[in-house]
C-alpha cells in the first residue's frame, strides 16, 4: 500500500538525482512512490532517470512541466500523487534512512497531524564551512522547536524537507510561486487551522542537504537575498536556478 508520495523537482540534476534516489532505496520503510517532475533540464537528467528508475524497489513516475519554478514543479507533481501524504525533497538532498519510518511512527501515534517538517544538515568537505552552515541551521532549528513546544509559535515548514496531508495541501491552494514559498504556505496553514498542534517540526526527520546555494551566492548574500526576496514576494531567475 502506498501511504506516501515523494515529489522531487529536477532542473539539470543529472549528477544529484541518482544520489537522492539511492538514499530513498535505503529507507527502512518503503511504502511510498516517487514522482520526479522535470522542469526543463538540458543536461541529460531526463535520460538518466529513465535509465535507472526500473532498478528501484519503489515505483518512480517521471512527469514534465515546462514553466520554470520550483513551486510550479511541486504543485504539478502533486496531481499524480496516490498517497495520503505528500513528501517534498529537493534533488540534491540525501534522506536519512529512517525518515519514512520515523514519519510513519509519528503519524501512527497522532493521526491528527497535518504537516511534519524536518531538519537540514548541510554537507561540505571543508570542516570550517560545514560548521558555519550547520551552526546557522542548528541554532535556527533549535529556536523553532522551543518556540513551538513552549509558546506554540515559530512554525515553519521547509519546502525541501516536509510532509503534508494531500487533501490539506490542496485545500491551502498548494505552493505559491514566490521566493519563500514554504513560509507563505506555512502562514496559510496557520491561518486555516486554529489547533497548531497539528503541525510539527522534528529533529529525527533529517535530510543532508547540498550547500551549493551558499557556495554559489555566498553565505551572507544567500541569507540576505532570501530575506529581501521574501519581503518583495517576487521570484527571481537565481531562485529558479539554485534549487
Amino acid at each position: 500500500m502506498i501511504n506516501f508520495s515523494v515529489i522531487v523537482p529536477t532542473l539539470n540534476e543529472r549528477v544529484t538525482i541518482p544520489i537522492l534516489l539511492n538514499s530513498l532505496e535505503n529507507q527502512t520503510l518503503k511504502t511510498f512512490e516517487v514522482i520526479v517532475v522535470d522542469n526543463g533540464s538540458t543536461d541529460g537528467t531526463v535520460n538518466v532517470i529513465k535509465s535507472i528508475k526500473e532498478k528501484y524497489p519503489f515505483p518512480i513516475r517521471q512527469v514534465f512541466f515546462k514553466q520554470r519554478g520550483i513551486s510550479h514543479a511541486r504543485n504539478h507533481g502533486s496531481k499524480y500523487a496516490k498517497g495520503k501524504y505528500l513528501i517534498f525533497f529537493d534533488a540534491d538532498g540525501i534522506v536519512h534512512r529512517q525518515w519514512i519510518k520515523n514519519a510513519a511512527d509519528i503519524l501512527e501515534r497522532d493521526s491528527e497531524i497535518l504537516v511534519l517538517s524536518g531538519f537540514l544538515i548541510y554537507r561540505h568537505s571543508n570542516f570550517l564551512k560545514f560548521l558555519l552552515y550547520n551552526s546557522y541551521s542548528s541554532i535556527g532549528y533549535t529556536i523553532l522547536i522551543i518556540l513551538q513546544r513552549v509558546f506554540k509559535i515559530g512554525y515553519f515548514f521547509l519546502g525541501n524537507n516536509m510532509l503534508i496531508d494531500k487533501e490539506f495541501f490542496t485545500k491551502l491552494g498548494k505552493f505559491p510561486h514566490i521566493v519563500g514559498e514554504d513560509m507563505a504556505l506555512t502562514q496559510k496553514a496557520l491561518s486555516s487551522i486554529k489547533d497548531h498542534k497539528r503541525f510539527r517540526s522534528e529533529f529525527n526527520l533529517k535530510v543532508y542537504n547540498s550547500s551549493r546555494r551558499f557556495e554559489q551566492r555566498g553565505f551572507i548574500s544567500s541569507l540576505i537575498g532570501w530575506i529581501v526576496d521574501f519581503k518583495n514576494k517576487k521570484s527571481s531567475s537565481k531562485y529558479d536556478v539554485y534549487r
